[in-house]
């Protein structure tokens, strides 16, 4: 397998931070926005918005099962030269870790009603733009310039 080129790869992600605790906030952002757009294209073709629920809640519970796996492979794979204890305090470490990672996929599996909350935000972020839009090409009905309007009718 190859590795991309650097220069297309830098282009279509987006910059991570060098922090591991910050760069699992740029995750989660991504992540939100990722769910916006894909809410957006069932939507487009026709998927009710309960099935995008359950498609989107399926594939983020699989993605935290992923991460469970790989916690669970940690299991009993202390370093023998620590000793015993540590080796237990290893387990149950892992074993916490798994735990915290089922309970995870469990919450986000039962997430709903964000294809809904998702679609209503999208067309009142239309309606906005379309007055916008509206009210510039009408124009202002006393001759005055509204496109740096506050909208506050205060002294305007």
């Amino acid at each position: 397998m190859s590795t991309p080129d650097p220069e297309i790869r830098a282009a279509s992600a987006p910059d991570l931070s060098p922090d591991p605790r910050l760069r699992m906030g740029d995750y989660m952002t991504m992540q939100v926005n990722a769910r916006m757009r894909i809410f957006a294209a069932l939507a487009a073709v026709g998927i009710e918005p309960d099935e995008a629920d359950q498609l989107v809640c399926a594939v983020e519970a699989g993605a935290v099962a992923g991460g469970h796996c790989w916690v669970e492979e940690q299991c009993e794979l202390a370093p023998d030269e620590r000793g015993e204890a540590y080796g237990q305090g290893w387990d149950g470490g892992v074993t916490a870790s798994i735990d915290t990672l089922v309970a995870t996929a469990d919450s986000v599996y039962r997430q709903r009603g964000r294809a809904l909350t998702t679609s209503a935000v999208q067309k009142l972020a239309e309606i906005i733009h379309n007055h916008q839009q509206a009210r510039e090409k009408a124009g202002p009905a006393d001759g005055t310039d509204v496109s740096h309007s506050t909208g506050t009718g205060a002294g305007e």
